[in-house]
């Protein structure tokens, strides 16, 4: 599917959508790609472009939880690549080419705890590779290359405690 040029979302999922796969689409120049909203659980994204959205690429928002987002290009979009926000727990964020955002390429943001990302290509994003912030404990990061983002290659922030940070390259990073 084509999900172009929307004033709001490609994709909205919103309050209580279980089990749904969102697959091989691409979502361009809406306010945000790929939108997961309010208790959305065993959600899979996978194989998807998200690109030139005005706000998020993917969002997943207000306490969803074992979300899939696999092999999706995520590029040029004008916040952040991937947020995971407010609650939102054990998602695994894998094999993702995350580039030229315009903030962060991945951010966890309000405690977003026990997620994993791995394996995922971040680079060229204006502000941090990985920005984990507000009380996101327990995050799982490895084996990622994270490469020449605008400050940070990984960032943890107010109150982010017991994160694993294991067999990244991080490199060329500003800061």
């Amino acid at each position: 599917n084509s999900l172009t040029d929307n004033h709001q979302y490609g994709v909205y999922l919103y309050d209580d959508c279980d089990m749904s796969t969102i697959y091989n689409n691409s979502a361009i120049n809406n306010s945000i790609g790929i939108y997961i909203h309010k208790i959305c659980d065993e959600v899979s994204i996978i194989t998807n472009t998200v690109n030139n959205n005005n706000e998020y690429g993917i969002f997943i928002n207000e306490t969803c939880k074992n979300i899939l987002v696999l092999n999706n290009d995520v590029k040029a979009n004008l916040q952040n690549g991937i947020g995971v926000n407010h609650s939102s727990t054990n998602n695994d964020i894998q094999e993702n080419v995350i580039t030229s955002n315009g903030y962060n390429g991945i951010v966890l943001n309000y405690q977003c705890s026990q997620n994993t990302i791995w394996n995922n290509n971040i680079s060229n994003n204006n502000q941090n590779g990985i920005y984990i912030v507000q009380s996101c404990d327990n995050n799982f990061i490895s084996n990622n290359i994270i490469n020449k983002n605008g400050q940070n290659g990984v960032l943890l922030s107010l109150l982010c405690d017991y994160s694993t940070i294991l067999g990244n390259k991080i490199l060329n990073n500003s800061q």
